[in-house]
């Protein structure tokens, strides 16, 4: 009978410029293992013959791939497993967060501050990897970077780890109301999430924008 497979769980937020990866424990607080990946150096080179632009497979080979195998070399609880040991014994579900509107029924990405012609990130064939360590991946959800921003927003500590501008401003929130996110990275990232009065038992859904692909019109 085969060994049962321990699960991993590996958060990704790819932005413009770097991919930020983080490996868990599944009901762990604290992750096993953080990297930072250049996207640039990762894909070889903006404009560069071999970073692979238009290889819908490239993304990962340049940065999940190298994530495994450093958390392989790295991770205590890996210490004692070689390649084949990793994939028989460990499964890993990714979510990747990132820059750029995701058809979510293709479970794919067109990132367009992705090397110098974009670049495709495709969630299906990153599950269908034979590829070294990434036949550990049984599933890979993209989502955009600002839904993954969204909902971790609804996790933070009131009391720790927010700044109120308006002194009082907590204390008269409505559990019901609207929520905004924005955050400036490479370009600007924008979601907000709603609550239905019908049915606040279900509740928050976060809805992504792209606000670095939008006309700024100021007026008086």
């Amino acid at each position: 009978m085969s060994e049962e497979k321990t699960t991993y769980i590996v958060a990704g937020d790819i932005g413009g410029t770097n991919s930020r990866f983080a490996l868990h424990t599944p009901g762990a607080s604290e992750p096993l293992l953080v990297h930072v990946y250049s996207n640039e150096e990762a894909l070889g080179g903006k404009g560069s013959d071999d970073g692979g632009q238009d290889d819908p497979k490239s993304y990962h080979h340049a940065t999940l791939r190298p994530f495994f195998e450093k958390a392989l070399a790295e991770v205590e609880a890996f210490a004692h497993m070689d390649d084949e040991a990793f994939v028989e014994r460990v499964q890993i579900v990714a979510c990747l967060a990132t820059a750029g509107p995701v058809d979510s029924i293709k479970n794919k990405v067109f990132m367009t501050n992705l090397g110098e012609r974009g670049q495709v990130i495709d969630g299906a064939e990153i599950e269908r990897s034979q590829d070294g360590l990434l036949k550990a991946v049984v599933r890979c959800k993209l989502v955009n970077d600002f839904v993954g921003q969204g909902y971790g927003a609804l996790d933070l500590d009131l009391d720790s780890e927010v700044v109120e501008l308006m002194p009082g401003s907590i204390s008269k929130m409505n559990d019901l109301g609207p929520k905004v996110c924005v955050g400036a990275g490479t370009g600007l990232g924008e979601c907000y999430l709603t609550r239905s009065s019908l049915a606040p038992g279900l509740g928050y859904e976060c809805y992504p924008s792209e606000g670095g692909h939008v006309d700024f019109v100021p007026r008086d």
